[in-house]
């Protein structure tokens, strides 16, 4: 599996993990605007991260990427709202903000392997 493909999956679970967590929130807390914000952000990585396989070019490709990259720092700021409003418990944002970080430094290995392989087609 490449890193690409890892990095769809990963971000895919991840989403999985959003809406669960959304689920098992309160009714009062689903629907709340910060919730709303979180599920957006922490889902649409996803989404992104597909649209790599389609890029037109390189410079395409990165930007696809440091969309992916804004999102998921999108997303931790909203887990980070959760959290200290106690929409959420600790133990549940130290297990998805965990994945978000591995998320990010996913994203940073891709971004460094597309910069490798177009500096290496470009000699």
């Amino acid at each position: 599996m490449n890193s690409n493909e890892l990095l769809s999956d990963k971000t895919f679970a991840f989403a999985v993990r959003v809406l669960v967590l959304q689920k098992n929130m309160s009714e009062e807390n689903k629907t709340n605007e910060i919730t709303r914000e979180f599920v957006r952000a922490g889902t649409v990585q996803g989404a992104i991260v597909r649209e790599v396989n389609y890029a037109q070019s390189f410079e395409d490709a990165i930007d696809i990427l440091k969309r992916t990259q804004k999102e998921v720092i999108d997303t931790r700021y909203w887990l980070d709202l959760l959290l200290f409003s106690e929409m959420i418990s600790e133990d549940e944002f130290n297990s998805i903000d965990k994945d978000a970080q591995n998320i990010l430094s996913l994203i940073t290995k891709v971004m460094l392997t597309q910069q490798n392989r177009n500096s290496y087609n470009d000699n």
